[in-house]
């Protein structure tokens, strides 16, 4: 699998305050290409402040819900990422159009900012999937498509569980599916799942014994050099020894390394949903913790359990919330964002980064171990890659 990487663009919950802006994150799915999830008011100053992060590199945008801190800054990174992109190598097929996935609503929020601001895009550069819910249709239709600029999206259906498929057809990632997820309007959490490598490293040692018992009758067959003949194996192929012994990739290889499970999540007081969906262990949960207990700030008579609940109620998670789902999810890594700005996310600030230590310790008191990262501002984390035994 090649590397993974989460750049962490807002962390804030509602409002941007000065050390947080508000929610985006964009994730590597290889070194060549990136998706991007959620698109707060500010996303693209953000980019520009992150050197990793590439305009060019996005090829897919995700939406959670609807509330503009998490959507506002998406018609105006929509005009300068398909705007920039040369009319000359669209037409080449050098860029795909920009797919965008959401709840019931997104395809006529992109709609109606781009119509009303005379946006000025290229020809068919630009498809909004909505996710609908059954005996529904979304919110707007071909008819009202904007002219010369997009291409009528799907209306992605829930099967009898409520899970979604997204239509991805990307050789890296085996699926992407959604679920509802517990907010004060509706919200979705994503589950991507890395394809698994067909076949593991080849191991020269497995085939070099095969090749020096065969190797006067391989010479005699013309095969000068037989040491060639694992590049083949390497490109797939099964080769037949003068002996009768088979070579296959299958066989001379290690163990194929296992697709990474990645779930990135809205805002939510509730995801068991998502248990529909995960079907093994998560290497790694995005998961929001809006309010946290700190004795120290809290006035003398507030507890724990009144955080939680009063959290809960707006439609939110604390840390120990969002450690309660990752440890159901036997979670190898928590990254918790979405903050309020109560929490600054001033990393060179003694007693911001004393709050986040104690947000991470409540976390990981719960969870059961210490992978547990309390993200600010443009954090880049590395997703680790399976191992094999």
């Amino acid at each position: 699998p090649q590397s993974m990487n989460i750049h962490f663009l807002g962390t804030s919950s509602a409002q941007p305050s000065l050390t947080r802006n508000t929610s985006s994150l964009c994730f590597d799915v290889s070194p060549k290409y990136s998706w991007l999830f959620d698109c707060g008011e500010g996303t693209q100053h953000q980019i520009l402040r992150k050197k990793q992060v590439k305009l060019s590199k996005i090829t897919k945008i995700f939406i959670t819900h609807l509330h503009l801190d998490h959507c506002l800054g998406l018609p105006g990174l929509l005009c300068t990422l398909i705007g920039g992109r040369s009319r000359d190598l669209i037409e080449k097929k050098k860029y795909a159009p920009i797919e965008i996935y959401g709840p019931k609503g997104i395809r006529l929020f992109v709609r109606t900012s781009l119509r009303i601001s005379n946006s000025m895009l290229h020809e068919e550069c630009l498809v909004v999937h909505e996710l609908v819910q059954p005996n529904e249709e979304g919110s707007c239709s071909a008819d009202t498509l904007l002219p010369d600029l997009e291409i009528q999206g799907e209306d992605i259906y829930p099967d009898e569980n409520g899970v979604w498929t997204l239509p991805i057809n990307d050789k890296e990632i085996e699926s992407v599916k959604a679920v509802n997820i517990d907010h004060t309007i509706d919200c979705v959490g994503f589950v991507i799942k890395e394809a698994t490598e067909e076949v593991g490293k080849i191991l020269p040692k497995l085939i070099f014994p095969h090749l020096e018992r065969n190797s006067d009758a391989l010479k005699e067959q013309g095969i000068k050099n037989p040491k060639s003949l694992i590049s083949k194996i390497k490109k797939g192929e099964t080769i037949e020894l003068p002996d009768g012994h088979i070579l296959s990739p299958s066989t001379c290889s290690e163990p194929a390394i296992p697709g990474r499970l990645v779930v990135i999540l809205g805002d939510t007081s509730n995801s068991d949903k998502i248990f529909d969906i995960v079907d093994g262990p998560v290497d790694c949960l995005v998961h929001e913790a809006t309010n946290a207990y700190i004795a120290e700030d809290e006035k003398e008579d507030t507890t724990e359990e009144m955080i939680n609940e009063t959290t809960r109620d707006h439609g939110h998670s604390t840390p120990t919330m969002a450690a309660e789902f990752a440890k159901k999810l036997n979670c190898k890594l928590l990254l918790l964002n979405h903050f309020s700005s109560r929490y600054s996310g001033d990393i060179e600030d003694e007693r911001a980064v004393k709050v986040m230590e104690i947000i991470k310790n409540q976390a990981a008191n719960v969870l059961g171990h210490d992978n547990v990262i309390t993200a600010y501002d443009l954090l880049t984390v590395e997703i680790p890659k399976p191992i094999t035994k």
